[in-house]
């Protein structure tokens, strides 16, 4: 099912990565996800979020995944960055500017970054 208004091919970047860290947290017992952050991406609706499972039960390893979705005109774009291993301080400030960084280059952008 979709939230009201938004059909499988026109989700919202909040609802995608609240989808996400529902399940994460679903698959991982005592998994924790943080709160979705909305936020402008490229003047694009995003969403993003980190969520931390202690003990994944699939590889018996610590994970924790940060990720940030934007949306596109017909589509969505996913950046994401995991760690099998509780992330350090410097892991963490390394995987938050990395998302912060991201530029969503279309025909009409005008970032530097687009016209390389």
């Amino acid at each position: 099912r979709h939230p009201a208004g938004e059909g499988p091919t026109r989700r919202r970047p909040r609802s995608v990565v609240a989808g996400m860290a529902e399940g994460l947290e679903a698959s991982c017992p005592g998994g924790v996800a943080g709160e979705v952050e909305t936020l402008r991406v490229s003047g694009r609706e995003a969403a993003r979020f980190r969520a931390d499972c202690a003990l994944n039960p699939g590889t018996g390893l610590p994970e924790t995944l940060f990720a940030l979705a934007i949306a596109g005109e017909r589509d969505m774009h996913m950046l994401q960055v995991a760690f099998r291993h509780a992330p350090t301080a410097d892991e963490v400030r390394w995987a938050e500017a990395h998302l912060a960084s991201a530029v969503l280059c279309t025909e009409r952008s005008r970032e530097a970054v687009c016209r390389r």
